[in-house]
Parts: structure tokens; sequence; C-alpha cells
């Protein structure tokens, strides 16, 4: 139907198999359209330390994590990667102070709401499709405009 669509990856799921893409699914994908950007390298929660991780250690893993999937992509594919999306839609400032030292333009939550001019570009937020919408779900989906702010 000729829409515009981006796909969030994690790096670590990119296996030949039948319930994952592989990369050469990802490669015809993007040289057919499909915006492939970043969603870690791991899909771990970027929000807070495991356990008994140090401050140093989360920093470095976080870092990683957002530097190594990119690498990957752009080696894989070709292209940059400018945009993020959360793992379970959830950062901080540390994470997005990351973000923009790494070159990153933005980074993607899962609040589905609408986008105003003013946004914060490392919390956008965004309307994620599953494989199971069929066109009406997707519609609504879309459909997120508050008409109580048109007033």
């Amino acid at each position: 139907y000729g829409y515009p669509a981006t796909l969030f990856v994690y790096t670590d799921l990119i296996l030949p198999g039948r319930k994952t893409l592989s990369w050469s699914h990802l490669i015809q994908m993007s040289q057919e359209g499909i915006d492939i950007q970043s969603h870690t390298k791991s899909h771990r929660n970027l929000n807070k330390r495991n356990g008994p991780e140090s401050i140093r250690d989360y920093v470095e893993v976080v870092r990683r994590e957002l530097k190594e999937s990119a690498e990957i992509l752009r080696k894989r594919l070709n292209k940059e990667v400018r945009y993020l999306a959360y793992p379970y839609g959830e950062t901080n400032p540390l994470v997005m102070g990351l973000l923009m030292k790494l070159g990153y333009r933005g980074g993607l939550t899962v609040e589905r709401e609408s986008n105003p001019f003013f946004i914060h570009p490392y919390r956008v937020n965004r309307s994620m499709i599953y494989g199971t919408f069929g066109l009406r779900d997707f519609e609504s989906n879309l459909n997120c405009f508050d008409d109580r702010m048109a007033r």
C-alpha cells in the first residue's frame, strides 16, 4: 500500500529460522523501503541496573547496547542508524544522554499518544503495530488524537 514504516530490531535476535527475521530478510526489506532502526543489541531494559551491577558497569553495558547494535546494522544494511525504540518503552536521562553522545537523533517510547511539535526528541511517543492486527486494528491504533485538546 505504500505506507512508510520503520522496523526496530534488536540484533541478537536476527537469526535464520521460522519465527525470526534473517539478515537476508532485513536486507530485502531495507532495499524495498522499510526503514530499519535499532531496538538495542539484546533487548535489555536500559532503564535500570541488573541486580548488584555497579553504576560504572551499568553505564558501560547501556553504551555497548546502543553502540554495538547501531554498528551491526550499519555494517550489515549499509545505512546509518539514527533512532532507537527503547526496550519496554522505558528510558531515563542517562540513556537519553548516551543516545545523544553516540549520534542518535531520537528515541521512541511505547506511549500511545500524539506528538506535539515541542515533544522531546528522545521521548517520542509511538503506536506499535502487532502481527495479529487486521486493517481495522491498524487504523484504530493510529487514531490517537485527543479532541479535548482542540477545544
